[in-house]
């Protein structure tokens, strides 16, 4: 299994209590050179999903970078020139099933709930068979004020471009979930945009420096 080294630090600018997770190569992943599309096994969900199933010739590059922070899926981060991007722009009639970034792969070769097995299983095989999360974006303004934490916990890997929540306590965003009628911010979304900010973990972080107030956009998964 791959060793990933967890470290605790406190943002005090943003006003968020994050973990800094210093991920391994099967955590944060470029699967460039590795191997890829659904399984009978039942996948109970609340988002929407779909199946896809991808495969390369020996040697092809599969082009797709993965964030395993969460440890039960696999987030697309990018797709780089390989197999999946020429699937994609090649398939038209399968458009709705095409891979995109900041999807969530839950499935593999009939693999559930644990992204080092899930990844292991892409490692092994040159066909993937997947079960594919899309996500659902919650757009938050949260009022900071004087506070100086906002209540969550985030763990991300350097080469991300979301934060992982995982865990919401007393504050500022536990204060909008209890006044929010409909959407509510849980464990497991991802904060992929801060104060009209896009990009890298450390971009977003910054994005919400010294700020009274962030307008968020969160994925939601669950």
């Amino acid at each position: 299994p791959v060793e990933v080294e967890v470290l605790i630090a406190k943002f005090l600018c943003i006003g968020l209590r994050h973990t800094i997770v210093a991920m391994g190569s099967a955590q944060c992943s470029t699967c460039a050179e590795e191997c890829l599309g659904g399984s009978e096994t039942p996948i109970v969900v609340k988002v929407p999903t779909f199946r896809t199933t991808v495969e390369r010739a020996l040697g092809e590059k599969i082009g797709l970078n993965l964030d395993a922070v969460d440890r039960i899926g696999l987030v697309i981060i990018d797709i780089p020139p390989g197999a999946v991007k020429a699937c994609d722009d090649t398939c038209p009639a399968d458009g709705d099933r095409a891979l995109q970034v900041n999807q969530r792969i839950v499935e593999v070769n009939g693999v559930v709930g644990d992204a080092d097995t899930m990844f292991a299983a892409m490692k092994q095989s040159a066909i993937w068979h997947l079960v594919v999360q899309r996500p659902v974006e919650i757009r938050a303004v949260v009022p900071r004020g004087d506070t100086e934490s906002l209540g969550v916990d985030l763990r991300y890997a350097t080469c991300s471009t979301s934060l992982l929540i995982a865990e919401v306590e007393d504050g500022p965003i536990q204060d909008w979930n209890d006044k929010s009628s409909a959407d509510k911010i849980k464990p497991f979304d991802r904060i992929v945009e801060v104060n009209d900010t896009r990009g890298s973990v450390e971009s977003l972080l910054e994005a919400g420096q010294l700020s009274d107030k962030l307008n968020m956009v969160v994925l939601h998964y669950e």
